[in-house]
C-alpha cells in the first residue's frame, strides 16, 4: 500500500503582528496542529495548509517572517492560482492573520 500523494509548497510566510490584527500567539510547527487557510485574493477560494516546519524555528510569532514548508490539503480548490511567486493571504476563519509567497511546489507520496 502506498502513501497518499500530497502537494507540498515552500516559500516565505509573514504573520501580522497582534497590533495589525494578527494572531495573539505563535504558529507552532512542532505539534502539527496549525492548519490555516490560504486565501486567493479577489475570489472566495481557499485551501487549507498543514504547516510542517519553519526553517530554524519551532514556531513563528506574530509580526515575524520565515521560510516554511507545508502541505496543501485540497490544492485543486485554488487551481491555476497555485504557482511559484503566487501570494496568498493566511486566514483563520474570516480573519486575515498573514501572507505567504510560494517559491516552490512539488507533489510526492514520500515523507518530507
Amino acid at each position: 500500500m502506498s502513501a497518499e500523494l500530497r502537494t507540498w509548497i515552500e516559500g516565505t510566510m509573514h504573520l501580522l503582528s497582534t497590533e495589525e490584527g494578527g494572531r495573539e500567539t505563535p504558529a507552532i510547527t512542532t505539534d502539527g496542529k496549525y492548519r490555516p487557510q490560504l486565501y486567493v485574493e479577489d475570489t472566495d477560494v481557499s485551501t487549507s495548509l498543514f504547516l510542517y516546519k519553519v526553517t530554524g524555528k519551532e514556531w513563528l510569532a506574530p509580526g515575524e517572517s520565515g521560510e516554511f514548508v507545508g502541505a496543501l490539503l485540497s490544492p485543486q480548490l485554488v487551481g491555476d492560482a497555485l504557482q511559484p511567486n503566487a501570494k496568498f493571504k493566511i486566514r483563520e476563519g474570516r480573519k486575515v492573520v498573514g501572507e505567504v509567497r510560494i517559491a516552490k511546489i512539488w507533489t510526492t507520496n514520500e515523507p518530507i
